[in-house]
């Protein structure tokens, strides 16, 4: 009998003992931190992820003042057209301040009543005209340091800048005594179409030595007073103070759009340019606009200017080599 309990109560015992072992209590794991090279492996993929999106953002951001700048141009080309409507022509390059025909203003100051801005247009009517900072006149791509200043961002499309060539662009010396100088929107639909037909343009591009200042060609059409168009002063240092653009001198070797060249012609003094990459963004006498590409030919460019091809003038057709052949917009855009 004892043998026999003995026996019996080896296995209870055992598993007993097995039992209290699996209900021990279990003691807290030490914590694990990561490793360098895991460390590593993290910091390498998180940069690799702002690698790659940075850029994305940046070009969202872009395209966005790339967009903001368009419509500015729309709402100019818009307001262009609703003058020319009321007045039988084009703003010009140069016209009889409101309330003072002996001073003289660009093309925007006219198109301020048509853009929501009469209550500056009136201050052009008083003794004091105020300049001061309006944002569909600034490309976001080229802000000012100081918001508050009178920044023009973009010029007009002034041709030869010669009445007597009034063909070779759109914008003419609106001031002189004959009606018979000024160019309407129907006189270019009737011409070369209103379509191919560049009326404004971005001219607010870096350059080599001294980049045109956006604030000064604000200052341009605010107070300046401009009397001649003179293309010695259109290739020459004070050419960024004149809101227009044009064809100037003989074509040089360089690229038309965003030159930055100071001393070759055609230069960013005289012709147009921008902060976007590869181009200009630009309205045409039909209201839509357009980018138009820096890569562009010298003489797509003056058939882009020309109102008339067959009126243009010697410098448009022979020294630029306009000719009238039909525009494809996969020569310039």
């Amino acid at each position: 009998m004892t043998s026999t309990s003995a026996s019996t109560s080896s296995p209870i015992k055992a598993m007993s003992s097995l039992h209290a072992r699996h209900q021990a209590p279990v003691g807290p794991t030490p914590a694990r931190g990561f490793t360098l090279v895991e460390l590593l492996v993290v910091m390498t993929i998180i940069g690799t992820l702002m690698a790659l999106l940075l850029p994305a953002v940046q070009n969202a951001r872009e395209a966005g003042r790339r967009t903001q700048c368009t419509n500015n141009l729309f709402q100019m080309a818009l307001a262009a057209s609703q003058f020319d409507e009321q007045t039988g022509f084009v703003p010009g390059w140069k016209n009889r301040r409101p309330g003072n025909a002996s001073a003289f203003v660009s093309w925007p100051v006219p198109l301020l009543p048509f853009m929501e801005r009469n209550d500056i247009f009136t201050t052009f009517v008083s003794a004091s005209p105020q300049a001061i900072y309006v944002s569909f006149f600034v490309c976001p791509s080229s802000p000012p340091e100081n918001p508050t200043q009178p920044v023009l961002s973009y010029a007009g499309n002034a041709g030869s800048g010669s009445n007597t060539n009034k063909w070779d662009g759109v914008m003419v010396d609106t001031t002189t005594s004959t009606t018979a100088d000024r160019i309407s929107l129907a006189d270019v639909q009737t011409a070369d179409g209103k379509a191919t037909t560049l009326l404004l343009s971005e001219k607010c591009g870096p350059g080599k030595a001294t980049p045109p200042n956006p604030v000064t060609l604000g200052l341009a059409f605010w107070n300046n007073t401009p009397s001649t168009f003179g293309w010695g002063n259109i290739s020459g240092t004070t050419a960024e103070n004149m809101p227009w653009f044009g064809i100037t001198g003989t074509p040089g070797l360089r690229k038309i759009i965003n030159n930055r060249a100071d001393s070759d012609l055609p230069s960013f003094r005289s012709m147009p340019s921008s902060n976007h990459a590869g181009g200009v963004v630009a309205a045409f006498c039909d209201g839509h606009t357009g980018f138009i590409k820096d890569s562009v030919a010298s003489e797509v460019y003056a058939r882009l200017l020309s109102s008339d091809g067959n009126a243009a003038s010697t410098v448009s057709k022979t020294t630029w080599q306009a000719g009238t052949s039909v525009l494809k917009e996969a020569d310039y855009q």
